[in-house]
C-alpha cells in the first residue's frame, strides 16, 4: 500500500473519531456500542497494513493508541515520592483555635496519684480539621421621618438590597465549583444542600456565573493590554461542541494571563475577533498553525509538535533524515539547558551547519513530487515532503530558541491552559448556548490568571463579588 493511502487512511479515520466524539451525548447506547467497535475494527485493520498512529507521533490522544499497554518503566519506581521531590507534610501552627489540656491522674505503673507531681514536660498534639457553618448576617437601618415630611432611610452596604439574598462567599463557591472543580450545577447545588444546608438552586448558579462574567469584564480588556505587551505569548486552539455544532476556543496566554474565547470558526476570523494578534509584535510561539502565519509577529514553533511529526515520518514512511532532526532538536535543547539558555556562537553555527547538512540529505532521500495527475492547483506531495517543506521554510521558527533565551523548546503552557476544556466537555457533555461557553472562557481565564500569579482563586471572585 502507498504512503499517500496510508496517510489518508489514517486522516479519514481521525476525522471520523471526532465527529463520533462531538456528537457522542445526543447518541443511543446501542449506537455508541457499535461505532466504537467498528473504530476498534479499523485500528486493528490499520495496524495489520502498517499504519502506525499513536501519542507519539501525532496528536492522537494516548486513550486511542491502538493496543494500549501500561508503561511498565513506572513499575519499576519505589513507593511513595520519587528522589529529588520536595515532600509537603503538615506543620504545627504557633497559634492553634482551640486548646484541650490533658492532665495525667494515675500512674499506670503503680496506681500511685499523680495530682501533686510536678508535670516534667508538655507535648504538643495539633489536629487540623475543618468547621463549614454559613453565618447570616442581619443588616438593620433605621428609617427617620423629618419635620419636612420626608422619611429619610440609613444608608445600607453595596449589593445590601433584598430581604433575604446570598453573600459574595457562596457565590465564589458556586462559580468555582462549576468552572474550577466543574461540578454539574445539579450536583453543585446538592453540596450546598447537604453540606451547608443551604437551599441554593440550579438557576441561582447559573445567574451567579452571568453575573461574574459581567463583573469580569473590565478585567478581559486590561488582560488583553497585559498580552498585548508581553514579550512572549503562547497560542492554542482546541474544538468544542456548542449545541451539537462543532466549535472552537482560541488561547493566548504569557507566565501571568490566559484568555480564552469562543467562537465558531478556527481561523483568522476567530483570532481577529480576539483583538490581541492584529496588535502583537514580539514572540508568538504555536504549533504551525497556518492562520497564525498572516500576524506581523515573531514565529517560535513548538517542538514537540514537531518531534512528534519526526517520529511518523521516521517510523510509518523509513525517512532516515528525520531521526537526525530529531536527535539534533533534543540535543541542542538539553546543550541550551545546561547553560542556563545561553548557546555560544560556535554552537549555534554547528547546529545550523548540521540542519543544512541533513536538510541536503533529505532532499535526496524525498525529493519533490513534480508529476501532475492532470488536476489543477498545487501538486500533491507525501507527508514526509510535506514536513520537509516546512522545515525548509520556517527555518527561523524552529531555530529561533538556539539565539533567544525567551523563546521555549515547546508550547506545553498553551496546551495546559486549554486542557480543562476538554473535562469539562466530558463532564458536561456540550455548550448549550454560545453565551454559556464564553462565560465559561472569561471567568476560566480569570481563575487560570490568577493561580498563575500565585493567587487564590477562590479570594479573587468573592473581591470580584464584593466590587473591591
Amino acid at each position: 500500500m502507498t504512503n499517500t493511502k496510508r496517510i489518508n487512511i489514517e486522516n479519514e479515520l481521525a476525522i471520523l473519531m471526532n465527529k463520533f466524539d462531538s456528537q457522542r451525548n445526543i447518541l443511543p447506547p446501542e449506537s455508541i456500542f457499535l461505532f466504537e467497535s467498528l473504530f476498534s475494527l479499523f485500528r486493528v485493520l490499520i495496524a495489520a497494513i502498517g499504519v502506525k498512529a499513536t501519542s507519539r507521533n501525532s496528536s492522537l490522544p494516548p486513550s486511542q493508541d491502538p493496543f494500549r499497554q501500561k508503561d511498565k518503566s513506572k513499575d519499576k519506581k519505589k513507593v511513595g515520592g520519587q528522589e529529588g521531590h520536595k515532600g509537603k507534610s503538615l506543620k504545627q501552627v504557633l497559634s492553634p483555635d482551640k486548646v484541650i489540656y490533658h492532665a495525667v491522674d494515675i500512674c499506670t505503673s503503680c496506681d500511685r496519684r499523680l495530682s501533686t507531681a510536678k508535670c516534667h514536660h508538655i507535648s504538643k498534639h495539633q489536629v487540623f480539621d475543618i468547621e463549614v457553618k454559613v453565618v447570616v448576617t442581619e443588616h438593620q437601618a433605621e428609617h427617620k421621618v423629618c419635620e419636612c415630611g420626608h422619611m429619610q432611610s440609613a444608608q445600607l452596604p453595596s449589593g445590601v438590597s433584598a430581604p433575604c439574598q446570598f453573600g459574595a462567599s457562596v457565590k465564589s463557591m458556586a462559580v468555582d465549583l462549576t468552572n474550577v472543580q466543574f461540578v454539574p450545577q445539579k450536583r453543585a447545588s446538592d453540596f450546598f444542600a447537604s453540606k451547608l444546608n443551604l437551599s441554593v438552586s440550579q438557576r441561582s448558579i447559573e445567574n451567579f456565573n452571568k453575573e461574574c462574567f459581567e463583573k469580569l469584564a473590565p478585567w478581559e480588556e486590561a488582560a488583553k493590554l497585559d498580552l498585548i505587551k508581553s514579550e512572549l505569548m503562547h497560542g492554542d486552539e482546541t474544538g468544542i461542541n456548542i449545541n451539537k455544532v462543532n466549535a472552537w476556543i482560541h488561547s493566548l496566554s504569557n507566565d501571568r494571563t490566559v484568555l480564552m474565547m469562543p467562537h465558531m470558526s478556527r481561523g483568522s476570523e476567530a483570532i481577529d475577533a480576539m483583538g490581541i494578534l492584529p496588535h502583537y509584535h514580539s514572540i508568538l510561539c504555536h504549533d504551525f498553525w497556518a492562520p497564525y502565519a498572516a500576524y506581523d509577529v515573531i514565529h517560535a514553533c513548538c517542538h514537540a509538535h514537531l518531534q512528534r511529526e519526526l517520529i511518523k515520518a521516521d517510523e510509518d514512511y523509513g525517512q532516515k533524515w528525520a531521526l537526525k532532526f530529531k536527535k539534533l532538536f533534543l540535543y541542542a535543547n538539553k546543550l541550551r539547558n545546561k547553560q542556563d539558555g545561553i548557546l555560544t556562537w560556535d554552537q549555534i553555527r554547528r547546529i545550523e551547519s548540521t540542519y543544512s547538512s541533513v536538510l541536503k540529505e533529505a532532499d535526496i532521500e524525498c525529493p519533490l513530487n513534480i508529476n501532475r495527475n492532470g488536476k489543477r492547483g498545487r501538486i500533491g506531495q507525501s507527508y514526509p515532503r510535506q514536513l520537509l517543506n516546512r522545515l525548509i521554510m520556517r527555518r527561523s521558527w524552529i531555530l529561533l530558541f538556539l539565539y533567544d533565551s525567551r523563546v521555549p523548546f515547546t508550547n506545553n503552557q498553551a496546551e495546559r491552559d486549554i486542557r480543562m476544556t476538554k473535562v469539562q466537555q466530558k463532564v458536561s457533555g456540550c455548550f448549550r448556548t454560545f453565551e454559556g461557553a464564553q462565560r465559561f472562557c472569561r471567568i476560566r481565564s480569570f481563575i487560570l490568571s490568577m493561580q498563575k500569579q500565585g493567587k487564590n482563586p477562590q479570594e479573587e471572585l468573592e473581591k470580584i463579588f464584593r466590587g473591591t
